[in-house]
C-alpha cells in the first residue's frame, strides 16, 4: 500500500447528543482518487470537515499527513478544500484572479504583497483549471461551473497534496461535468490525492479509483464495479441504485 496520508481510528462525532458519525475506520493512500457517496444526512460533509480540521471528533483519532489536522500549522496548505457552497459575500467586488490569489496568503499573510513566484503559481492554477479567458471577470458574475473551477484554482494555488471537494458538480450541466472530471483526473495523475463527495453516482463511479459508501457508519468501500454490484448499496439507499447511473444496467455488465 502507498503511503497513507489520512487515517481515522474508531472516529465518532456527535452533535446535540445525536450520533452523526459512528466508528469510522478509514485510510486514504497517497495518489488515490476517492468518491464518497451516501444518502442525505449521512455525515459526508461532517467527515470532510473533520479531515480538514474544521471540526474535532467527539472521540477516536484522525491523522492527516501524520498529524492531528488541528496541529498541521505550516502543513495546512497541503490540504486544498472546496466546500459545497461559496460562503463569501456574492456582492463583494473581486475578480477570478483575485479569488485564486487568495490561495497564496497562507504563506504571505493577508496584508503582504505577492511576489513574482506567487504570481506564477496563481497563473499556473488558472491555466490548469482552463479559466484564463475569465480571469479578469467578476466572480459573482460567473456560472456555477466557472465558480467551481475558480475555487478549485484557489485551492491549487496553495500547492496542496490533498484536494477535498464537497459536491463540486452540483448544478453543473453534463457537458461541463465531463470536462471537469477530465481536469480532476489530470490533477490526480500529477500526484494530487483527491477525495470527492457527490450524489452523482453514475458519473463518479466511472472516474474514481475507489468508492466509499457512508451513512453515519462506513458501510462498504472498494472499486466502483464491485460497489455497483453490491446488494448492500441498494439496501443503503432504499431503492435500486442502478437507477442513479447514467447507463443503467449497462454498468453492471461492463467488464472493461
Amino acid at each position: 500500500m502507498s503511503n497513507p496520508i489520512i487515517k481515522t481510528e474508531h472516529l465518532f462525532f456527535n452533535y446535540n447528543n445525536i450520533e452523526i458519525l459512528s466508528d469510522i475506520n478509514f485510510i486514504v493512500s497517497e495518489g488515490e482518487f476517492i468518491g464518497i457517496i451516501g444518502p442525505n444526512g449521512a455525515g459526508k460533509t461532517t467527515l470532510l470537515k473533520i479531515i480538514v480540521g474544521l471540526l474535532p471528533p467527539t472521540s477516536g483519532s484522525i491523522f492527516v499527513f501524520g498529524k492531528n489536522p488541528f496541529l498541521l500549522r505550516k502543513k495546512r496548505h497541503l490540504i486544498g478544500y472546496v466546500p459545497q457552497a461559496n460562503e463569501a459575500d456574492r456582492n463583494f467586488p473581486i475578480t477570478v484572479r483575485d479569488v485564486v490569489a487568495l490561495g497564496r496568503y497562507h504563506e504571505r499573510g493577508f496584508f503582504a504583497k505577492l511576489n513574482s513566484d506567487d504570481i506564477e503559481i496563481v497563473n499556473s492554477a488558472i491555466k490548469k483549471m482552463n479559466i484564463e479567458s475569465i480571469a479578469d471577470k467578476q466572480f459573482n458574475a460567473l456560472s456555477g461551473g466557472q465558480k467551481q473551477r475558480t475555487l478549485i484554482a484557489r485551492a491549487l494555488a496553495q500547492r496542496p497534496k490533498l484536494l477535498i471537494l464537497d459536491e463540486p458538480t452540483a448544478g453543473i450541466d453534463v457537458k461541463t461535468q465531463v470536462s471537469f472530471y477530465e481536469i480532476l483526473k489530470k490533477l490526480n495523475g500529477e500526484g494530487i490525492t483527491i477525495i470527492m463527495v457527490s450524489h452523482d453516482i453514475g458519473a463518479l463511479t466511472k472516474e474514481v479509483s475507489r468508492i466509499v459508501c457512508l451513512n453515519r457508519q462506513l458501510h462498504i468501500q472498494g472499486c466502483p464495479a464491485d460497489i455497483m454490484r453490491s446488494e448492500q448499496l441498494k439496501k443503503l439507499y432504499g431503492y435500486d441504485v442502478l437507477l442513479l447511473t447514467h447507463e443503467g444496467k449497462e454498468n453492471v455488465n461492463d467488464d472493461s
